[in-house]
């Protein structure tokens, strides 16, 4: 659903600025962050419907930042995105909770697809509860 917000953690700044052109122009909100301190300091201040979240950052993997972001804030679906072999991502997303993954480099259409989904997972948890 467009005008949700939106955050891409990502230490490399190409991939950050590609994936918020892509998402703004498919309608949501969208700002950046380049790692674990910034991204917290930023979902403190401000609401997120959805993270997208590099799995391998400099000094606090994504997994930290997941599990933190998580316990702060339940709500916000979260999509890993890395570099690493599908099989063992899936393994990673299944058992923490996350609400999917994408590889780089990263399909603008998969992209939308699954932001879509996972704002879509968000939006049922958020009616149950």
């Amino acid at each position: 659903m467009a005008g949700e917000h939106v955050l891409v953690v990502d230490d490399e700044p190409a991939i950050r600025e590609m994936l918020k052109v892509a998402l703004e122009e498919d309608g949501y909100l969208c700002s950046t962050a380049s790692g674990y301190e910034s991204a917290l300091r930023i979902i403190s201040d401000q609401p997120f419907d959805l993270v997208l979240l590099d799995r391998v950052m400099p000094r606090h993997s994504g997994m930290e930042l997941f599990r933190d972001v998580r316990n702060s804030h339940p709500d916000i679906a979260v999509v890993f995105i890395t570099a690493l072999p599908a099989p063992q991502v899936m393994n990673d997303v299944n058992g923490s909770g996350a609400d999917d993954y994408l590889v780089k480099p990263v399909s603008l259409d998969k992209l939308e697809r699954v932001a879509a989904r996972a704002l879509e997972g968000r939006r049922a948890r958020s009616s149950k509860g």
